[in-house]
């Protein structure tokens, strides 16, 4: 699953290729949210961490 966003917003998917509750990750969620101040739910904002990930993933693949 690296580099993809198989499941995109799907929660009950993510928590079931996780193995954990879907109310954890609900919850998980949140946490982050609120440490990074980072809204999930806008588009772009999302759109920069797909971004962002796949540069730090193409930089460590070319070392």
């Amino acid at each position: 699953m690296t580099g993809t966003c198989v499941n995109e917003r799907n929660a009950t998917q993510t928590a079931r290729d996780l193995f954990i509750h879907r109310s954890t990750l609900l919850y998980r969620l949140e946490r982050i949210q609120k440490l990074t101040e980072v809204n999930l739910d806008d588009p772009k904002e999302r759109l920069v961490l797909r971004v962002s990930y796949y540069i730090l993933e193409e930089r460590s693949s070319s070392s």
